[in-house]
């Protein structure tokens, strides 16, 4: 057994590419060798958990539910969410409207999730938004100002 802790990471921007069984079956082979393993999972549907027997009805709270509860205490919250990978696609081509359903995977590569924080500064949007990218692992995150009614009111 090694004497300093191992780290694996398994990250990839993509869905579906098995990312979660990699963790969990490292993991087991990792405990099945008889070496102390620690699995975190730090997805907000929690799979890696259900993968090894944990039922998401009786886990309290995850790093992501830590999180947006720090977030909402600071007051910094406004709202927060996820796209479904299914849709619905409405395009207009020559005055006819076509309606397709179905999974338009480039739309949950686009945009996966969001959180619309209210932040004073630039600086501490980003900070937020380190603090969630640690969360949810490697990837790219746009920090873009939300615009209100009251910032359209007039002078």
């Amino acid at each position: 057994m090694p004497s300093t802790p191992v780290i694996f990471a398994i990250a990839n921007q993509k869905g579906g590419v098995g990312k979660t069984t990699t963790a969990v079956n490292l993991a087991a082979s990792l405990a099945a060798a008889e070496m102390r393993t620690l699995l975190v999972d730090c997805d907000p549907q929690g799979n890696a958990s259900s993968g090894v027997g944990v039922r998401r009805q009786n886990v309290e709270r995850s790093l992501y539910e830590v999180l947006i509860g720090e977030a909402m205490q600071a007051n910094a919250l406004v709202t927060t969410g996820a796209l479904s990978p299914k849709g619905t696609r409405l395009a207009l081509k020559d005055g006819k409207f076509t309606i397709t359903d179905g999974a338009f995977i480039e739309l949950k590569e686009l945009m996966g999730g969001w959180a619309v924080i209210r932040a004073k500064s630039l600086e501490e949007a980003i900070e937020w938004c380190k603090r969630f990218r640690k969360i949810i692992g490697n990837g790219e995150s746009e920090i873009v100002q939300l615009f209100g009614p009251e910032d359209f009111a007039s002078a």
